[in-house]
């Protein structure tokens, strides 16, 4: 679920699965050719990485989170 405090700008992004997690993991690839391509949203469950293959760079599991990609790189980069 998505929270935000419209007092102090607190916002919390965290996802849960509502499901079991599968044994085997799964393998999405996404190229991204141009701005409009890092505003998509996307769910990262918590045992998930995100890697970006060009740039040598990696999201390790964590938090699970709705974002975009440019939001996850962002936060990524921040921590």
């Amino acid at each position: 679920s998505s929270f935000s405090c419209p007092h102090c700008g607190y916002r919390l992004s965290e996802a849960e699965p509502a499901g079991e997690v599968q044994e085997r993991g799964a393998k999405w690839t996404i190229k991204l050719t141009c701005k409009e391509d890092f505003d998509r949203h996307v769910v990262k469950s918590k045992y998930a990485t995100i890697r970006l293959e060009d740039l040598d760079f990696e999201i390790p599991h964590g938090a699970g989170r709705l974002s975009t990609i440019e939001g996850m790189l962002r936060s990524a980069l921040e921590d």
